[in-house]
C-alpha cells in the first residue's frame, strides 16, 4: 500500500534520499541540510518531510522512532505540527537533537515555537552528554518515544526511552495560538552552524518506526 493511499504525502521531496530505505518496517529519513527555523537570506525547507492531516485540534500525536544517533551540530529528528495553510512560519514542533555547550555535547529533546516567523525556543531537556570527541552508543536513548498532547491553544511535550511501556516523562507545556492542521516527521539537520556558516553534519538516518494519532480523552 503506496503512502498516498494512507494520506501521506512528501513536502520538498529528494528522490536520492527518499530511496534509500535501510530497515524493514521502518521509514528512513536522512538529516539533510535544512530548518524552518531560518534567518535570511535562507529559506525554510525540511527535505521529505511526511505529512497527514489531523481532523482534530486536540490530539495525542507518539511518534517512535526506533534507531537515531545523533552526535554532530543540529542533527534532529521528530514532529512537526503544521496548520491548514502548511505555514512554514507558524508551526511547532519537538525533535532529538544533538547540541553543544562548551566542551560537552548533549543528545537533547528540542521544543521550538516559530510565531508568526520568530522562533522561540524552550530550554533543551537534556538526556545524554559527553566530553568530545568520544560519541555515545546510540543504543542508550534508542529506541526513543517522543510525544505531544494538543488541546486547545495548549501543547503537552513527553519523551521516554528503552520499553515500549515505559512512562512518559513531561518535557514542557507551551501555550500556543494555533490550530494544527497537519503532522509531519522528518529529520533534518539546521541550515547554519552556531558560527553562522553552512551546516555541514554529517547526513544520518532517522528510523520511523510508527506514529500514532489519537483523541484526547474527555
Amino acid at each position: 500500500m503506496s503512502l498516498k493511499s494512507r494520506g501521506w504525502e512528501i513536502l520538498d521531496y529528494d528522490s536520492v534520499a527518499f530511496s534509500k530505505q535501510l530497515k524493514p518496517g521502518c521509514f528512513t529519513a536522512y538529516t539533510l541540510r535544512g530548518d524552518y527555523w531560518y534567518t535570511q537570506p535562507d529559506s525554510p525547507i525540511i527535505t521529505n518531510l511526511l505529512l497527514k492531516e489531523i481532523n482534530s485540534e486536540s490530539a495525542k500525536i507518539t511518534l517512535k522512532i526506533d534507531d537515531f544517533n545523533p552526535t554532530q551540530e543540529f542533527q534532529q529528528a521528530g514532529i512537526v505540527l503544521l496548520d491548514k495553510n502548511r505555514n512554514k512560519e507558524h508551526n511547532i514542533r519537538i525533535t532529538v537533537n544533538s547540541c553543544s555547550s562548551g566542551p560537552r555535547f548533549h543528545q537533547a529533546i528540542q521544543i521550538v515555537k516559530r510565531e508568526n516567523g520568530t522562533a522561540y525556543e524552550t530550554p533543551t531537556f537534556i538526556i545524554w552528554s559527553w566530553d568530545t570527541p568520544a560519541p555515545p552508543d546510540s543504543s542508550f536513548i534508542s529506541p526513543i518515544w517522543i510525544q505531544i498532547q494538543c488541546e486547545k491553544n495548549k501543547f503537552h511535550f513527553y519523551y521516554h526511552f528503552g520499553e515500549e511501556y515505559a512512562s512518559f516523562r513531561a518535557v514542557n507545556t507551551i501555550d500556543f495560538n494555533f490550530e494544527p492542521a497537519f503532522v509531519a516527521i522528518g529529520a533534518f539537520r539546521g541550515i547554519r552552524n552556531s558560527k553562522r556558516d553552512l551546516n555541514n553534519s554529517e547526513s544520518i538516518p532517522a528510523f520511523f518506526d510508527y506514529l500514532k494519532v489519537e483523541p484526547m480523552p474527555e
